[in-house]
């Protein structure tokens, strides 16, 4: 019985080094880009830009750190980036007093860029009515 039950041992053992035992982490990829004003293109900084994948599943991972996540913010030139496993996806950006804006169908396989222009938040009190231009 002990005997049987060394060898059980040493062939975990073996299969456990010899990577038999371990998942695989699925490959990553980088979605980055700059978040502009729609009037001068000026950089937006604090918009939260997320991504999660284009079919709607749950992602898979769960972890966010500063190296691996599908959320980020920022920074003061407009930049962001995103590590994310391989596939499709939708990346949305928010920042208050703009628009939510929103980039579906992007590849992610090694690095993708995505610039998103941000725009201004509709408010209902704006007239409807388009303004006279005079030329003269």
């Amino acid at each position: 019985m002990l005997r049987g039950m060394l060898l059980a041992v040493l062939i975990l053992g073996a299969l456990a080094l010899s990577g038999c035992l371990f998942v695989r982490a699925p490959s990553t990829g980088v979605i980055e880009g700059y978040v502009t004003d729609y009037r001068a293109g000026a950089p937006v900084a604090g918009a939260l830009v997320r991504a999660w994948p284009l079919n709607g599943e749950a992602p898979r991972y769960t972890v966010s750190s500063d190296y691996y996540g599908a959320t980020a913010v920022t920074n003061s030139e407009g930049y962001y980036r995103l590590v994310v496993p391989e596939g499709l996806y939708v990346v949305e950006v928010r920042k208050e007093g703009h628009g939510t804006s929103r980039v579906e169908g992007v590849k992610v396989a090694s690095t993708a860029r995505v610039d998103i222009v941000a725009y201004p938040a509709g408010s209902p009190t704006w007239s409807l009515t388009p303004p006279t231009v005079t030329i003269s």
